[in-house]
């Protein structure tokens, strides 16, 4: 369930960035708006965090207060915790990471 409400929040904010869409929270001014980002594929994009091309350089992002589960199967340990935190299986918390990596 809690997988399902951080795709709900996420793809509004995705959707954002991608219609190049400035935001301004009230407790910053700085921000910008940048135009021809883009997303660059990598391995370790998991669905919270993701790597950006503007212009000549690259960035990796990382989306605070969203947590999306790990793809890796190589790390047991951290995939059943994740998967108790959502309340899923390890499989199943494996699974959701590849989506979301997707």
């Amino acid at each position: 369930m809690r997988f399902l409400l951080s795709i709900l929040v996420l793809c509004p904010v995705l959707a954002t960035v991608c219609m190049a869409e400035t935001i301004v929270p009230k407790q910053s001014k700085n921000c910008g708006r940048y135009d021809g980002c883009e997303i660059v594929p990598t391995a370790y994009a998991d669905g919270d965090s993701f790597r950006v091309r503007i212009g000549q350089d690259e960035f990796v992002l990382r989306l605070y207060y969203v947590d999306a589960p790990g793809s890796d199967e190589r790390l047991p340990g951290c995939n059943a915790e994740q998967a108790h935190y959502f309340g899923i299986n390890p499989p199943e918390s494996v699974a959701a990471g590849k989506a979301a990596t997707k």
